[in-house]
């Protein structure tokens, strides 16, 4: 039954992923937009809470370390929520449409899909950023095999909510 629960919880995420190419948007308030519909607050956590309870699952931690670890990691996913939060409403706000991260082209300006492409770049300098102020923190935290361990962590969970995203959500035209 857990495991059912957690696949569910998962397709759910994966189409939320596809569908906005965002990972864990989150506004500033008590909602977050997850394409185009408004989830509480108590989804949003939901789905952090599976990232978090894979990663706790599968990090071996000292108590020490753990201590210090979860405040971290727990700034970085509010960060990284802003960041896409940041990116769904500069192409909201621009009434900028894209299915699964990708635009109808026939649809869009020339002036629209460089606004995309510069948002788009914006976001992942942002995020690659970001990932580099959490290495640099934990690596003062963490020893440098658990380290490894949790980027390789990170990379599985999001490779697996790939892998069972497919097909899992339907495309719309």
């Amino acid at each position: 039954m857990r495991s059912h629960i957690f696949y569910v919880l998962i397709s759910f995420f994966s189409c939320t992923l596809i569908s906005t190419g965002e990972l864990f948007a989150q506004q500033r308030d008590t909602t977050c937009c997850i394409h185009n519909t408004t989830q509480t607050h108590e989804q949003c956590q939901s789905i952090m809470k599976i990232k978090k309870d894979y990663i706790q699952k599968n990090l071996v931690l000292t108590e020490t370390e753990s201590i210090k670890f979860w405040p971290i990691y727990d700034e970085y996913l509010r960060q990284e929520a802003s960041i896409y939060d940041a990116h769904r409403y500069a192409l909201d706000n621009n009434k900028i449409k894209s299915q699964g991260g990708r635009l109808n082209l026939s649809e869009v300006s020339d002036e629209e899909i460089l606004f995309y492409l510069d948002q788009y770049y914006k976001t992942r300098e942002a995020t690659t950023s970001l990932e580099k102020k959490l290495y640099l923190d934990l690596k003062n935290v963490l020893k440098p095999e658990t380290l490894y361990n949790f980027l390789q962590i990170e990379r599985s969970f999001k490779s697996r909510v790939r892998e069972k995203s497919k097909g899992a959500c339907p495309r719309s035209r």
